[in-house]
Formats: C-alpha cells, sequence, structure tokens
C-alpha cells in the first residue's frame, strides 16, 4: 500500500504532553509568605513573573512589595531610582516564581548554597525548588 500526500493519516492523535504552567500569584504583598497563593495558567500565559518594588538605604529594605502573576510576556524591567528600585523576573517552569526576590540573585544564592553544604541537597526541600526553579 502506496500513501499520497492526500492519503488520510492512519497515525493516532497524540494527547499534548505538556501540562500547564502553574505560577505563584500575588498583588502588592509585603512578605514573599503572603504570596503562596498559586493558579494554573492559561494556555497563552507561558511565564511565571515577578515584580518587586522597594526602598532601601544602604542595608536596610523598606516598604517592599512583591507581585506574582502568569502572564502571556515577560516584561524586562530594572529600574534604581536613588532609593527606590523596581525590577522583575521570570521564569517558565510550574511554580519557579516562589521567590520574593529577583530570580539570578536567588539561583546564585542557591548555587553558592548547595556547593558549600552538598549534605543539604539530600535532606532539604529547598533544594528541589532550586533545581526545578534555576536549572535546566
Amino acid at each position: 500500500m502506496f500513501f499520497s500526500r492526500s492519503s488520510p493519516s492512519f497515525l493516532p492523535s497524540l494527547p499534548s504532553a505538556v501540562s500547564p504552567l502553574t505560577c505563584f500569584v500575588c498583588d502588592n504583598q509585603r512578605t514573599n509568605l503572603r504570596c503562596l497563593h498559586f493558579r494554573e495558567c492559561s494556555e497563552e500565559e507561558v511565564f511565571c513573573v515577578t515584580a518587586v518594588a522597594s526602598y532601601e538605604f544602604g542595608m536596610m529594605t523598606f516598604k517592599k512589595r512583591i507581585t506574582k502573576r502568569c502572564s502571556a510576556f515577560c516584561p524586562d524591567l530594572h529600574m534604581v531610582l536613588g532609593f527606590a528600585s523596581f525590577g522583575t523576573s521570570c521564569c517558565q517552569r510550574s511554580w519557579c516564581n516562589i521567590w520574593g526576590s529577583l530570580g539570578e540573585k536567588n539561583a546564585t544564592q542557591c548555587s553558592q548554597i548547595f556547593s558549600t553544604y552538598p549534605e543539604l541537597s539530600r535532606i532539604s526541600p529547598i533544594s528541589t525548588f532550586c533545581n526545578l526553579c534555576f536549572y535546566k
């Protein structure tokens, strides 16, 4: 039997193996502990976004605000205006926006912690989040 381009396909339709993205969500919260709710993103929303605004003076942070959500695009915003700063971080894995600060800094912290104390990777649930969020 020969198949031409007009022949019907006899291959079964395979269901999509990709599950929807799940992101942590919150609006304008003071601490990350208030940002531990999550939701399944729509098909168009392919990014988890974290936005952090804060006022800092030296080593002290005043009035930090955190917003997290699903998004169809990744806004790349990083601004410092005197004592005020605002930035965003995006990722594309479920639950990857768990942190209350911006991603790159946390990836470095995870890497440093687990290279300094490798035994933690066997006993700490944080290691699972570090691996899911920052290493592909």
